[in-house]
C-alpha cells in the first residue's frame, strides 16, 4: 500500500462502521495522529485524493475531509487485501 492509499485507508477506518459514512466529518487532526508520514506529505495525499474523486476537502472555517463513492469503494478493496 503506498502513502496515498494509506492516507485514503486511515480515513476510511473513521466512518467504516458510522451508519452514513459519506457524510461523517474527518477532521486533520484525526488523519495526523494515525498516520505516519509529516502533515505536508499528507496534504499533497488530500489533495491528489480530492483530485482523483476519492474525497473532498471542504474549508468551512475549519477544514473537514469527506470520503466519496469512489473513495469509500477503493478503501474497501483495501480492506479486502490487507485481511488476506
Amino acid at each position: 500500500m503506498d502513502r496515498q492509499e494509506l492516507t485514503l485507508y486511515i480515513i476510511y477506518q473513521f466512518i467504516k462502521e458510522d451508519h452514513k459514512p459519506l457524510q461523517r466529518v474527518i477532521y486533520p487532526t484525526e488523519i495526523i495522529a494515525r498516520h505516519p508520514s509529516p502533515w505536508d506529505e499528507i496534504m499533497e495525499d488530500l489533495h491528489n485524493l480530492s483530485e482523483a474523486g476519492y474525497i473532498r476537502i471542504q474549508p468551512q472555517g475549519k477544514l473537514f475531509i469527506t470520503i466519496t463513492d469512489s473513495g469509500f469503494s477503493s478503501a474497501e478493496s483495501y480492506q479486502r487485501v490487507t485481511a488476506a
